[in-house]
């Protein structure tokens, strides 16, 4: 499988909590360091590993708006492919 927040990344298996908030964690920030212009709103979608209370506990503390997850697949701008 191959994930983005800013630049690539090929995992092995299942993206689960502790892979998705140490790829949050390695990327995020430097993504968002390069919009310097932007206001940066992060959102995701209600994957078991974004809705684990480590990576919403982790969200919580960072600089940047998050919102709340879409409840219907009709208005999550995200799309699994």
């Amino acid at each position: 499988m191959v994930w983005g927040v800013g630049s690539l990344h090929r995992i092995e298996g299942m993206m689960n909590q502790y892979t998705y908030k140490d790829i949050l964690e390695k990327n995020l920030l430097e993504t968002i360091e390069n919009m310097p212009d932007c206001d940066v709103v992060f959102q995701h979608n209600n994957g078991s590993g974004h809705c684990a209370k480590s990576v919403k506990n982790w969200l919580q503390t960072q600089p940047f708006q998050t919102h709340g997850m879409a409840q219907s697949p009709n208005i999550n701008p995200i799309e699994n492919v």
